[in-house]
């Protein structure tokens, strides 16, 4: 049985300086490539009617009635996209974030090659309002619409051992605290809103942790496993998922209270769940596996492409499921037609 969690307020905030684009270190452009489709993509979503993907070397790729790459202000790898109206937000490596009002244009907002760690998910809390997370604790925040962001040191998720230890070595020198605390929490590798409104973030080493409405305050959750979790959401009737290593899935209700297990039919790491608008539950995984989850069976394989790892998936205004991973976009039919005689 796991306990319930309450929220604890509060956390360390430490200014990074304003980071406006104009600020920002030089960043190297990412080049145009002539199978940008077709080469590893990361992430995949539906912004204000046409899609977005981003991946290796800064490529982001917008799709209207075809993929096309856009000229992008950064080279690193960009792990995430997200869209919230006409707005787009991603990130990657180098603690990159870039924006763009119209899914072609796209400004450098944050970069940061000197810190060496990526982020892995950005969330648009309101217009004005967003979050990136990532590596080792990383956790951003902009207040407005992206054009400056805060760094800051969630306190309140360490435990109480991890917490006392730092507070023994900034007796002794504050520099060595920071160093420290630069590597002392797990990956933040993903987040969602629930139903309710509250936030959940998952990560390294069994991380989940429950935070309220505008991400101001979180709370650990005791967690079902001791391997990573990349990705977590929940279904329309209140199930919530989280999944990650060697096919490992969990289910719990909106108190969080008790974990069960999923039966997967896959043991690749599962790197992204989607809800659909249809009501299904769907992961992809490595292996190229595409599966959806059935009340009482678990999840079952739907579609499988050998030889690719399937990384993030999300439909389109017309419901067709689009897949983004190592070999780069497809579709559903597409993927099923590869495979079936």
């Amino acid at each position: 049985m796991w306990l319930k969690p309450s929220l604890l307020a509060g956390a360390c905030i430490c200014a990074l300086g304003s980071t406006a684009a104009a600020q920002t270190p030089q960043a190297t452009p990412s080049e145009m490539q002539p199978l940008a489709q077709q080469s590893l993509t990361l992430s995949i979503a539906r912004c204000n009617g046409h899609m977005l993907a981003v991946g290796q070397r800064g490529q982001i790729l917008l799709h209207e009635t075809d993929w096309k790459q856009q000229t992008s202000p950064v080279n690193a790898l960009l792990t995430k996209v997200r869209c919230e109206g006409k707005r787009a937000m991603a990130v990657g490596h180098d603690a990159s974030i870039v924006s763009s009002d119209d899914g072609s244009t796209w400004q450098l907002r944050n970069f940061d090659p000197e810190l060496e760690n990526p982020l892995l998910d950005v969330f648009m809390l309101d217009d004005q309002h967003i979050i990136a997370v990532g590596a080792y604790g990383l956790f951003y925040r902009s207040r407005d619409a992206g054009q400056t962001w805060q760094r800051e040191f969630r306190e309140e998720l360490l435990y109480p051992e991890d917490k006392e230890y730092l507070d023994e070595v900034r007796a002794e020198s504050e520099e060595d605290y920071l160093f420290e605390r630069a590597a002392i929490l797990p990956h933040f590798n993903a987040i969602t809103r629930l139903a309710d409104g509250r936030l959940l973030l998952v990560g390294e080493m069994g991380f989940v942790a429950i935070g309220n409405q505008d991400a101001s305050a979180f709370e650990r959750v005791d967690s079902p496993y001791e391997g990573s979790f990349f990705t977590a959401a929940q279904n329309a009737d209140g199930k919530i998922f989280v999944a990650g290593l060697r096919g490992n899935i969990f289910s719990t209700d909106n108190n969080l209270s008790y974990w069960q297990a999923e039966v997967a039919q896959t043991d690749g790491n599962i790197n992204q769940l989607l809800a659909t608008e249809q009501g299904e539950m769907l992961a992809v995984a490595n292996g190229g596996e595409l599966l959806r989850w059935q009340q009482g069976a678990g999840f079952k394989a739907i579609a499988l492409q050998k030889g690719q790892d399937l990384i993030s998936l999300a439909q389109d205004a017309q419901g067709e499921l689009w897949l983004a991973g190592s070999q780069g976009l497809q579709t559903q039919a597409q993927l099923i037609k590869e495979v079936t005689p």
